[in-house]
């Protein structure tokens, strides 16, 4: 049985549909979730990034603006500092494609 089987409430999918043979799936999320708390911890800052492509958002939003037209005002949402993602430059962004809120 492998170390991260303690944390799954039952047993595997794979388990149930191969007639109670246990199985070595090539992933398994759980596995590497326990390696991580185990060994990668202190570097989870290091294993996360996100991009974000003004380029898409400013074409998301020119779509928004066709698809309601111009007599709808349009209105972008940046919460909580856009999750992260620079609340300044995501309404910069908005702002320059229209956005009137």
């Amino acid at each position: 049985m492998y170390p991260a089987a303690r944390y799954l409430p039952t047993r595997s999918v794979a388990t149930h549909i191969l007639d109670g043979r246990e199985v070595a799936p090539a992933f398994r999320p759980t596995l590497l979730a326990w390696v991580f708390r185990q060994f990668l911890w202190w570097k989870e800052s290091l294993l996360n990034w996100v991009e974000i492509d003004a380029a898409a958002l400013r074409h998301n939003l020119q779509g928004f603006r066709q698809a309601v037209g111009s007599r709808v005002a349009l209105g972008a949402v940046v919460k909580s500092n856009a999750y992260g993602h620079g609340m300044l430059e995501t309404a910069r962004i908005a702002v320059a494609a229209k956005a009137e809120w």
